[in-house]
């Protein structure tokens, strides 16, 4: 990573070649190699520095090519992480989406009402019977709702 005062960003690896210590800012020209790198522990894969290389300025800045690679790699890892995230998010909601029908059903067989259901949901009675009404086929238990009036509406 290029430093604004001039260098690169470097870490020093230990012998396993995880990061040890803290990033400083170091003069380019001394690196062995560069690799995009991720504050999660993810690294790209390391390129090392060869004879046929760009010469480096005064400040050892990595050439604009190189810099560039090295941000797409890490581009692409962000957004691959970003990607995951959504994937496991959506199915936390598809199994919390059952968990909450199969509370609205139960709910149902206990006597409440779409408007308590839309309530419970902070949704509107109207919504909570388009969204759940279908699969709301089973008979209701004798005796639930006692008390309440019950009209063809509820």
């Amino acid at each position: 990573m290029r430093s604004p005062t001039g260098g690169v960003m470097a870490r020093a690896l230990d012998a396993e070649g995880r990061p040890h210590g803290t990033s400083e800012i170091r003069d380019g020209r001394i690196a062995i190699g560069c690799r995009a790198a991720c504050v999660c522990g993810w690294q790209g894969p390391l390129r090392e520095k060869t004879d046929g290389d760009e010469a480096a300025d005064r400040w050892g800045q990595l050439p604009d090519d190189v810099d560039d690679a090295l941000f797409w790699q890490w581009q692409e890892h962000v957004r691959s992480v970003a990607l995951a995230s959504v994937g496991d998010l959506a199915a936390k909601a598809a199994g919390i989406a059952k968990r909450l029908t199969a509370a609205v059903l139960e709910a149902r067989l206990a006597g409440s009402s779409w408007s308590d259901l839309g309530a419970a949901a902070s949704i509107s009675r109207q919504s909570a019977h388009e969204r759940w009404s279908e699969q709301d086929k089973a008979p209701r238990v004798a005796g639930a709702g006692r008390g309440r009036r019950r009209s063809a509406k509820s």
